[in-house]
């Protein structure tokens, strides 16, 4: 995995495709929550797509960067699973606050 991470960081269309498909992932992400929530309209689905998709970013390029620094994999794990619960509480408490004012 560390080595398909790192050939990723430093292959220019590799981490192209990678951001293609995270786009990508992200629209289905806010079709989904248009048709199964009620988010309301288009742009406010994509709003919530793009935190939802960013948090997710922003922990694995954490992780990875850990793993890639030599890290040992059970306290990354560990730390992982504490980082995201936490991340996400808080982005679940900022959506619920959103939508609580309408």
């Amino acid at each position: 995995m560390l080595g398909l991470a790192r050939m990723i960081r430093t292959t220019p269309g590799l981490a192209h495709a990678l951001g293609h498909w995270l786009a990508r992932g992200e629209d289905a992400l806010a079709a989904a929550l248009l048709e199964t929530t009620p988010v309301g309209d288009e742009l406010s689905a994509r709003l919530i797509a793009a935190q939802i998709t960013a948090t997710q970013r922003c922990l694995a390029t954490h992780i990875t960067q850990l793993l890639l620094d030599g890290r040992p994999l059970e306290r990354t794990h560990r730390d992982a699973r504490t980082a995201a619960e936490r991340a996400f509480r808080r982005l679940g408490a900022g959506l619920d606050a959103q939508f609580a004012r309408g």
